[in-house]
């Protein structure tokens, strides 16, 4: 997987926030808009995302366990953390808090994560 794809999969996942902001911007901008008929009155927008990717693969494809049980763990450390916050003091979930990775970080590796994913899927499909 070239550094390119990471970038183009990257460029994805902003133009999809940028839909939803941008969804989200017209709905609070026509929200309070009159009308002189029922029939007319404002529908919010409700953007569908759905992936292209998931028609390709084959139905027989199942998720390998490793990376299964890595997201379980990943959840369930996450769920321990947001409890640690809501027991401990405020400043010592600040301290915590402060210990974690930057939102920078957590956010490329995502994208890392989901151009190995990629990456993976692709191979495994190509094998077959």
């Amino acid at each position: 997987m070239t550094i390119r794809n990471v970038f183009d999969l990257s460029g994805r996942a902003m133009s999809a926030q940028m839909t939803r902001l941008n969804t989200i911007a017209s709905n609070i901008a026509s929200a309070g808009s009159t009308f002189s008929k029922p029939e007319d009155v404002f529908q919010p927008f409700r953007p569908v995302f759905q992936t292209e990717f998931a028609d390709k693969m084959p139905k027989a494809y199942v998720p390998c366990p490793k990376c299964t049980i890595v997201r379980i763990v990943m959840f369930i450390a996450t769920g321990m953390f947001l409890m640690a916050l809501m027991i401990l003091q405020p400043t010592q979930a600040v301290l915590l808090a402060s210990k974690l990775p930057s939102s920078t970080m957590i956010g490329l590796g995502i994208v890392v994560l989901g151009a190995i994913e990629f990456a993976r899927r692709l191979w495994a499909h190509k094998s077959k």
